[in-house]
């Protein structure tokens, strides 16, 4: 059956990395990509950037036409005075779909190759059949991944060693030039680049500048904390948090952060169910104390915060949300029930909101820089 351009790539996707690293388990860190691009230029004597591959590999984008040329040719061993296109890849592609499908039409009539040998053909697989039952009667059952418990401290900000460490720029968010002037501060420093991930003017597509993301596995309840340093924002929607996101997608997705919103700095939580579409848990000044971190009179006569730590605790469908300041004890914010699927990835950022103006007339707030020291992730302790 004809597939559809999407499936090609896809294809085409792990066909490279196949070839270049000779296993089907993509991993689109700096060091693979550099070695695909050494690969692919020896081959056929064509440079590509390793962020082009990065992309490529992380189904980013589409590559252009003379970039799946290359591909091809790469993956159908051609070369500068043999190049390949990415038809011709597509040819290849179905070529081995129809042999696959011819060698298995084959192994189907050498099974069944004379009638009379049914009834006994039938009598050895029910036979079988029955084995596997009885044996699964007495296997384990299926073990799910364990529930993720991890603490890592953040001592730099070197993408490279961050992704070898499981850390990685979530799709839709990358800008590696910006990540290139983040400072080496013995943490995790990154800076409040315009961007939202709240935005109710449809002339503009909400989006956040370098998520630094990584996969973990919640189990049947989780905690999650997040603590930020030396960040006290003062100026429209500077804030740093993290996200949860439950796929692959930034919708749907969770954000507990803390912001400069005008009037104080405070801790804001949304759900955002849709592109344009944000649903607050607060929802009225009912919380307002309970979520404050500083007045404006506070930051007026100069008090800034050593530290916030934002916690998470999900179990099922049941969040429980928290803040500390400083070195004090946590306070909790709320407890809500939300209708997602449980969290597959949390994502650290930070970024100064957007107004309704269109850029570049709206003023923007200065940029800070955002050190993140510790991130946690454990089971919920036994009560």
């Amino acid at each position: 059956m004809k597939k559809d351009n999407t499936d090609y790539i896809d294809r085409l996707r792990r066909e490279v990395w196949k070839r270049a690293m000779g296993n089907e388990r993509i991993n689109p860190s700096s060091r693979y990509c550099r070695r695909i691009s050494h690969a692919i230029e020896e081959q056929v004597g064509e440079v590509l950037h390793k962020d082009t591959i990065r992309n490529f590999l992380r189904g980013n984008n589409e590559p252009q036409a003379r970039i799946r040329d290359i591909y091809a040719t790469f993956v159908l061993n051609g070369n500068a005075a043999q190049p390949c296109t990415y038809d011709e890849f597509i040819l290849w592609v179905e070529g081995q779909s129809f042999s696959a499908e011819k060698e298995k039409t084959d192994r189907r009539r050498q099974t069944f190759p004379l009638p009379g040998r049914s009834l006994k053909r039938a009598a050895v697989i029910i036979a079988i059949a029955i084995g596997v039952f009885v044996a699964a009667l007495f296997l384990p059952p299926v073990l799910r991944p364990e529930p993720t418990n991890l603490f890592y401290r953040f001592t730099h900000s070197n993408l490279e060693q961050l992704e070898a460490d499981g850390w990685f720029l979530f799709p839709d968010s990358i800008n590696h030039e910006l990540w290139g002037r983040y400072p080496e501060s013995g943490y995790l420093t990154l800076e409040t680049f315009p961007g939202d991930s709240f935005l109710d003017n449809r002339d503009y597509k909400p989006w956040v500048i370098n998520i630094l993301a990584r996969a973990f596995e919640c189990g049947s309840c989780c905690e999650i904390e997040v603590k930020i340093t030396d960040f006290t924002p003062g100026q429209r929607y500077q804030q740093a948090g993290f996200f949860l996101f439950y796929g692959h997608s930034v919708v749907p997705s969770l954000r507990m952060a803390y912001a400069w919103e005008g009037v104080s700095v405070a801790t804001n939580i949304f759900i955002r169910d849709d592109t344009y579409s944000n649903r607050t848990l607060f929802p009225t000044s009912a919380f307002n104390n309970r979520r404050k971190i500083l007045s404006a009179l506070n930051y007026a006569e100069g008090v800034r915060l050593d530290s916030v730590v934002l916690k998470a605790r999900v179990q099922g469908n049941q969040y429980f949300l928290l803040h500390k300041i400083d070195d004090g004890n946590f306070i909790a914010l709320r407890s809500q029930s939300l209708n997602l699927p449980p969290p597959r990835y949390i994502g650290l950022a930070a970024f100064q909101g957007r107004p309704e103006i269109p850029y570049p007339i709206y003023p923007q707030a200065d940029t800070l820089q955002v050190n993140f020291e510790y991130v946690r992730i454990r089971p919920c302790p036994e009560e």
